[in-house]
């Protein structure tokens, strides 16, 4: 990785902490504490499917 590279993706990543620091963004979203009223945990996102190919299929339809 050259020097200028090297360079971009350091401050890159200080920009990326600082923006997940800052009060504005734990104030847009509420606490998950705050989303259900009845006191229980919200249910985690659903999974992604995931596709499943037969035992003997072929690669490329």
């Amino acid at each position: 990785m050259g020097k200028k590279s090297a360079v971009a993706a350091i401050f890159l990543l200080a920009v990326l902490l600082a923006a997940a620091q800052s009060p504005e963004g734990t104030e847009a979203e509420p606490a998950p504490q705050e989303v259900t009223a009845s006191g229980s945990a919200p249910a985690p996102p659903p999974l992604a499917p995931v596709p499943v190919l037969p035992v003997g299929a072929p690669q490329s339809l």
